[in-house]
């Protein structure tokens, strides 16, 4: 294996962690900071994660071999489900 194999192969494995541990992660973090009193600092903070979520989303789409549709229909869905678990809070 060349040297640009092995660095493309971390790039994506850092890849697909960072997703894994990212996408479940912001999603928890916005669900825990929106149903706290609605305090600024609990807005910010769950307003940051949603923000951090999509932009997650957003890059894994263009930064990957997969298919770019596929991904902004994962991002669009994921925070589809942030908004209506927001709403009902």
């Amino acid at each position: 294996m060349s040297d640009s194999d092995t660095i493309a192969t971390i790039y994506y494995i850092i890849t697909y962690v960072s997703l894994a541990v990212g996408i479940p992660g912001n999603i928890l973090s916005a669900i825990v900071w929106l149903r706290r009193r609605k305090t600024s600092s609990a807005v910010y903070l769950a307003s940051l994660a949603i923000n951090d979520l999509v932009y997650t989303c957003w890059s894994c789409a263009f930064s990957t071999r997969s298919s770019a549709v596929t991904m902004l229909t994962v991002a669009m869905k994921t925070v589809g489900c942030v908004w209506k678990l927001a709403g009902s809070l």
